[in-house]
């Protein structure tokens, strides 16, 4: 059987101004449990995962200033192991992670999340 593992990564940080405002992980969190409370009161399938906050470290675009940036950033990861979850089709998963990964976009104020499910990657 193949692994059917996913993460959701996000900027705590709404943009890359030094005075930008940044989101605590609690944020995520809230958005996470209402996104599922909702979905699981209309009968939609949710995903079950783990929360964390990381930072997340790239180069400036200009690459020969020697310039690092540092992002604080809520991941939430997860794997499909219930025999009802295995069951699930690759398009429904990924509706699914693209329907939390939105509420994360406009909750946290951000130009993109990122998406990895199985082999695939993608942002919204």
């Amino acid at each position: 059987m193949e692994r059917k593992n996913f993460k959701i990564t996000a900027s705590l940080k709404e943009g890359y101004a030094p005075g930008a405002k940044r989101h605590k992980i609690g944020s995520a969190e809230k958005a996470i449990a209402d996104w599922m409370k909702r979905r699981i009161r209309s009968g939609e399938p949710v995903l079950s995962g783990l929360l964390y906050e990381g930072k997340l470290l790239f180069p400036a675009k200009e690459k020969q200033a020697g310039i690092v940036t540092i992002e604080p950033t809520a991941v939430f990861e997860g794997e499909l192991s219930s025999s009802e979850d295995i069951k699930r089709g690759n398009k429904e998963v990924k509706q699914t992670l693209v329907s939390l990964a939105t509420v994360l976009k406009a909750k946290l104020n951000q130009e993109s999340v990122f998406i990895s499910y199985r082999n695939e990657h993608w942002c919204v």
